[in-house]
């Protein structure tokens, strides 16, 4: 049955309906998913501008530089900054990965390709490479390139994105560090090696030096390597060993002048190191560059002081030639380990030589005590334990265990004449008045007699001043003080004997001067008044009896002259004595007798001779005499010439008679100036005389302190030269006495010039002590002294002299400041200090007067000094002011002598 149609319309009006509801409300979805869309297109739009925003200031703002390759096209984007890590602008290279391999360091290029590789391959979780890249000037930077890959669905790397970070600074920092490592390991390494040489252990720098510098030289590169050493008042230094690294040598010997190079030597002196980067330029090197420095093409230095017994003892020299240097603080570390080994080096053979030194005292002590002819005894003053070795013992007959080492086995054998003494003598040295314990003193033997002794010894104190210990020896003088009385009463004999014979001279000559005087007088008279009347015969009878005369009072004279001269009553009469005159006068005498033989005689004077301080008569009879010889030993046709000379650097003038006569044999030279001696004594002389002249002759000149020498040969002549101190005494008349040579109380300019020494008076004056270790200036001066009246004693050195002012007290001290076993000022302020010799005046005598000297030796006590040579006048003229009442001191001076030359 079918529908109406009413009914098949609303069918399909409702389907269509549906169908409307449909279609709207897909449309209606459609537009909410269109909106949806749109939305987040926008949003995706938005979010693309924002992450563009933030690469763009990533690659604005990142110090890395960025990359991006695309791996299908091998197109790769590169930022700004990449391009200037290298150097480069944005377009000054392609876009290629090839622009990048090709410049990959050549060392690096197969292995960052082999890990990239491996990486796009997922064979490594991830890419971090480090390696080198050529910059656009060339050079090679190290950086650090960090990447991420893209990969598709198939596991095929389609994109790599990454930065590239420069790290060249780091790998220099990486770099030093290597190599500072490096460099410690060598250094560590060489010390070691030093270390185990068996010369440190030896100190035996010979080697060690040597190891040190080469050691150093190579450890740190440096061309020079020195060691230098101060000399022991610092006053220069001297290279030890010098290692030159090139030429692979050693060298030594070059030596500074710390004076030259103040500044340089303050600071090695002060400072732990002397560090100059480049010597050119810096203050503390520039006054050793033009010596030191440029020489040896010299750029930096770097020196460490060498110290031992917290002194600076040297130095450790390190110098970097060519260029400037920096130099670590590792290689200053270095440098002052070597400077320390050298120390203890030094400080280790200081050790051993000690150990030596002990080990040979200790011997040298053992062989005394067995073979040493003194006793020995050392006395332990805070035990009171006493050591007396077998021959202290044996010395007194006693066996090693017949005596105890007791301190009474010494006190009760001693004479009890000495015994207070002897005492008082040790007790001063203890309380430190006196530098040495010297005492003579008698000591008992076994057999009862008494044996003198020697003993001498030194305290040893500890901190506080308290004396400890005492050491010495004894040493048997009896066969010495028995000598000493044997030549005493010798002496004694000898000079009664020689008084007695000078006595007898001088009184015979006296009286037979004076009938002989008669004699020559009437035989004058008779010449003189009757000279017509008498015969031929008879005339030459009395100038046979005249001539006769007048040479036995020539003999008489000189008889008279020795005897007064060996009496000590010969005086001289000083003046200012005119060379020219002497000489002409001299002449004047043999110019006859020199004519007769046809012998030619001349003078020679030096211009800058004119005057002398001397006995004008005296010395005319001394060339008289010289000449006379002269002439006749000089066969005719010879010639005699007498020269004179002066010589201002040592104050003397040389008178020289030369001849060309038959001379003096050598074996005959020590007889020539004996007293009634002849060359020629024979029966048949040839030529005749007493053989008095020259002994004359050196006694004269001995009296003006001076000296007469000879040369001579057979058959070709003789030189004999008289030298005389060669003061010019009118100058010194005219002009102020200069105050360094002559003391304010005694003003030159106002004595006589001819002054007479015999004119102080000595009686009643106390001893002299002369101190003076030559025995020719001691016995001369003690002879002037001794012939003026004066008591004196010789010593000979200073422990001497202190042993005799301990036993009696001089009233006047002469001390040569040059004597052994104690210095001169020593001495002077020993014999000052406390109530030893606090008044007794002292006059020095030194042969030499440096710039100090003079303070030096008023500061310690001196009243006067004399410079050597010294004359005999100045002498007594320095003592003067001495003698007789109060003897007060005067003004503290020097005197500048001229002949007593040592």
């Amino acid at each position: 049955m079918t529908n109406p149609p009413y009914q098949e319309n609303a069918y399909l009006y409702e389907q269509l309906e549906e169908h409307s509801r449909t279609l709207e409300h897909r449309v209606e979805e459609r537009t909410h998913q269109l909106q949806r869309e749109i939305r987040e297109r926008r949003q995706a739009e938005e979010a693309l501008r924002a992450s563009e925003e933030r690469w763009q200031l990533v690659l604005q703002g990142n110090n890395d530089g960025i990359w991006d390759c695309n791996l299908l096209t091998q197109e790769t984007f590169r930022s700004p900054r990449w391009y200037e890590i290298l150097g480069y602008q944005d377009d000054d290279i392609g876009t290629g990965a090839e622009e990048w391999t090709q410049r990959i360091h050549p060392d690096d290029r197969e292995r960052i390709l082999h890990c990239s590789q491996a990486y796009l391959k997922q064979q490594i979780p991830y890419y971090v490479q480090e390696y080198r890249l050529r910059c656009k000037n060339g050079t090679y930077k190290w950086v650090q390139d960090r990447g991420q890959a893209v990969w598709d669905e198939t596991g095929q790397a389609i994109r790599i994105v990454g930065s590239m970070h420069d790290i060249t600074e780091r790998k220099q920092v990486e770099e030093d560090l290597r190599q500072r490592e490096e460099s410690l390991r060598r250094q560590q390494a060489a010390l070691a090696q030093l270390t185990r040489q068996k010369a440190f252990h030896d100190g035996d720098l010979d080697i060690v030096l040597p190891l040190i510098t080469k050691t150093a030289a190579q450890a740190l590169n440096v061309e020079r390597v020195g060691v230098w050493f101060f000399d022991a008042d610092h006053s220069k230094i001297h290279q030890a060993n010098l290692y030159e690294l090139t030429p692979d040598r050693h060298s030594s010997g070059q030596e500074l002048w710390v004076r030259d190079f103040p500044t340089y030597f303050q600071a090695l002196e002060t400072d732990e190191f002397i560090v100059v980067d480049d010597v050119s330029n810096n203050p503390l090197t520039r006054e050793l560059l033009e010596q030191c420095f440029q020489p040896h093409q010299i750029a930096s230095i770097l020196d460490v002081p060498i110290q031992s017994g917290g002194k600076t003892i040297g130095g450790l020299c390190y110098e970097h030639v060519r260029h400037p240097r920096r130099w670590t603080v590792d290689e200053q570390n270095f440098a002052s380990h070597l400077a320390s080994m050298i120390s203890l080096a030094i400080a280790v053979r200081n050790h051993q030589r000690a150990e030596t030194a002990l080990r040979l005292s200790e011997e040298r002590w053992h062989l005394a005590l067995r073979g040493n002819n003194d006793g020995i005894w050392d006395w332990d003053l805070r035990t009171n334990q006493v050591f007396l070795s077998a021959r202290w013992k044996e010395m007194l007959g006693y066996g090693e265990e017949e005596l105890p080492s007791h301190l009474e086995a010494w006190l009760t054998r001693m004479h009890p004449e000495d015994l207070d003494r002897v005492l008082a003598i040790h007790r001063a040295h203890l309380e430190g008045e006196t530098p040495y314990y010297i005492a003579e003193f008698r000591l008992r033997c076994k057999d009862g007699h008494y044996k003198w002794i020697l003993s001498r010894g030194q305290a040893l104190w500890d901190e506080s001043g308290v004396p400890v210990r005492i050491v010495g020896s004894h040493t048997d003088i009896s066969d010495r003080k028995q000598a000493e009385e044997n030549l005493r009463s010798a002496k004694l004999l000898a000079d009664a004997a020689n008084k007695a014979k000078s006595e007898f001279l001088a009184n015979m000559s006296h009286e037979l001067r004076t009938p002989l005087t008669a004699i020559l007088g009437l035989a004058e008279v008779l010449l003189d008044e009757g000279g017509k009347t008498l015969t031929e015969k008879q005339q030459m009878y009395l100038a046979t009896i005249s001539q006769s005369g007048h040479h036995l009072l020539e003999l008489i004279n000189d008889l008279l002259d020795l005897a007064k001269i060996e009496s000590g009553r010969m005086e001289l009469n000083l003046a200012i004595t005119e060379v020219r005159r002497l000489c002409d006068a001299s002449l004047a005498f043999v110019r006859e007798q020199a004519k007769q033989k046809g012998i030619y005689l001349s003078l020679r004077i030096a211009s800058d001779v004119d005057t002398i301080w001397a006995d004008e008569r005296r010395i005319r009879q001394v060339l008289i005499n010289l000449l006379s010889n002269a002439v006749k030993f000089t066969p005719a046709e010879g010639s005699v010439c007498l020269r004179v000379e002066g010589d201002p650097n040592h104050e003397v003038v040389h008178f020289r008679v030369v001849d060309t006569g038959i001379g003096i044999a050598s074996e005959s030279m020590q007889r020539l100036f004996q007293p009634f001696v002849q060359l020629e004594s024979s029966f048949s002389r040839r030529y005749a005389g007493t053989g008095l002249g020259l002994a004359l002759v050196r006694r004269v000149v001995d009296l003006h302190q001076g000296s007469i020498s000879v040369a001579s040969a057979m058959n070709w002549g003789s030189q004999f030269t008289v030298t005389l101190p060669w003061t010019n005494g009118q100058s010194e008349l005219q002009s102020e006495p200069d105050p360094l040579l002559h003391p304010s109380w005694l003003n030159l300019s106002s004595l006589n010039p001819q002054f007479a020494t015999d004119g102080i008076d000595s009686s009643g004056f106390g001893p002299i002590l002369l101190i003076e270790d030559n025995e020719i200036n001691g016995a001369r001066i003690r002879a002037d002294l001794e012939r003026h009246g004066f008591q004196v004693t010789i010593a000979c050195n200073g422990l001497e002299a202190l042993q005799i002012t301990q036993v009696r007290q001089p009233a006047l001290v002469l001390l040569d400041i040059q004597i052994p076993e104690m210095d001169g000022l020593q001495m002077i302020r020993y014999l000052r200090a406390g109530d030893h010799l606090p008044t007794v005046p002292i006059i020095a005598i030194t042969s030499l007067m440096l710039p100090g000297d003079r303070d030096r030796y008023l500061a310690a006590g001196v009243n006067a000094y004399l410079v050597k040579p010294l004359q005999f006048k100045h002498l007594l003229q320095a003592m003067e002011p001495f003698i007789g009442d109060g003897h007060s001191f005067p003004v503290n001076a020097n005197l500048r002598s001229d002949t007593f030359a040592e």
